[in-house]
């Protein structure tokens, strides 16, 4: 995505014909890659405690918003 936005040519590398799809495919399959690294470390690795810290924020926060989006939902109903 760093060439995407940098670039400063709409041509480089995908160019305008790149849609959302095929930029989220790549970013998961990048989160992928990143999660397989960080799960191959030690469980006593400093950098996969604050992984696995930052995984239990995310869900936190996921839930927070779920929840919110519901009860819109329902007081709206």
């Amino acid at each position: 995505m760093y060439f995407f936005a940098f670039s400063g040519n709409p041509n480089f590398i995908g160019g305008e014909s790149m849609n959302m799809k095929a930029v989220a495919l790549t970013a998961g399959l990048g989160v992928a890659a990143g999660m397989v690294a960080v799960l191959a470390m030690p469980k006593s690795n400093p950098t996969r405690k604050l992984a696995e810290k930052a995984a239990d924020k995310v869900e936190d926060i996921a839930w927070k918003v779920s929840d919110t989006i519901t009860e819109k939902i329902d007081l709206d109903s």
